[in-house]
């Protein structure tokens, strides 16, 4: 019986409306500059067996940080569609910095795009994080090496590259290395997972910066 409830529910799901949303979210290093609004195509898919209905498309504005944040509508929503046949693919606009409203930089917009449809009822957030900045200038690396250890470095700062492997203070890229892989005492291939240089800085009384890039 439980062999058969499970088929039961695995075909039930297959006859579920099922949204794909391409791309999956809109992140760093994605960006506009100051005044100046960025409007993407999204593309929405009914993978499931059945028409999918939408309940609700919603924009949602969750918060801003730095030196523009407050101003609200930053984002729109349009050409969303109220339907979408079973196997179809369908499109939208979103549009960040709306109106050039976020007019200094730099500048980070937290949001999302909810969507809300069924049959069954269902939601589906689509997450932003969008930055208004001037120039962003993506990090470029390199690998240090010794006779036996290497290691991955940023012109951010950063070092490890988010346990990348095998350039992570490891000895993995050495014949002498005996402990590779994964195993019970961790990965051998990340020694060092991810670290940068911390400066603090007092540009006036009271007041303290700290940079890093972990």
């Amino acid at each position: 019986m439980v062999g058969s409830d499970f088929v039961q529910s695995r075909a039930r799901e297959a006859l579920d409306a099922q949204l794909v949303v391409t791309p999956d979210r809109i992140d760093y290093p994605e960006n506009a500059k100051p005044s100046v609004p960025k409007t993407y195509k999204i593309l929405l898919a009914n993978t499931g067996g059945t028409d999918l209905t939408f309940t609700s498309i919603v924009d949602i504005e969750d918060s801003s940080k730095g030196a523009c944040a407050g101003p609200t509508g930053w984002m729109t929503v349009s050409g969303a569609p109220a339907a979408i046949p079973a196997g179809g693919i369908d499109s939208m606009t979103v549009t960040l910095n709306a109106g050039g409203v976020i007019t200094c930089a730099p500048t980070v917009l937290f949001g999302k795009v909810r969507f809300t449809y069924t049959p069954p009822d269902q939601t589906i957030d689509f997450n932003i994080q969008f930055t208004v900045a001037d120039t962003i200038v993506a990090p470029v690396w390199d690998t240090v090496s010794t006779g036996c250890i290497d290691l991955s470095v940023g012109t951010n700062g950063n070092m490890g590259q988010n346990g990348i492997g095998n350039v992570n203070l490891d000895f993995a890229g050495s014949p002498a290395e005996c402990d590779t892989g994964l195993n019970s005492r961790g990965n051998a291939a990340v020694y060092l997972r991810d670290a940068s240089p911390i400066f603090i800085r007092k540009p006036s009384a009271g007041i303290y910066r700290g940079s890093w890039s972990l």
